[in-house]
């Protein structure tokens, strides 16, 4: 799980640890099916992981089209 593993950054000269969201699969499938807690996860990804992408991350009507999706992982 790529997006459950902590995340550092430097405060001055001390290194600080952000712990995500979720830590398990079940923990992440709970998150993803709760409006709410998502809505908190992406919020959190955005703000803390500098690989972060709405257009990769974020379900849209391209969703549908299956090209559009091939096309939406190819640009990763």
């Amino acid at each position: 799980m790529p997006y459950a593993g902590d995340r550092f950054h430097l405060e001055g000269a001390e290194l600080k640890t952000i712990r995500p969201p979720y830590d398990s699969f079940k923990n992440y499938q709970q998150t993803f099916f709760d409006p709410k807690a998502w809505a908190a996860a992406v919020d959190f990804f955005a703000r803390n992981d500098p690989l972060y992408d709405a257009f990769s991350l974020c379900t849209n009507v391209l969703d549908y089209s299956a090209l559009a999706r091939l096309v939406r992982r190819a640009y990763n």
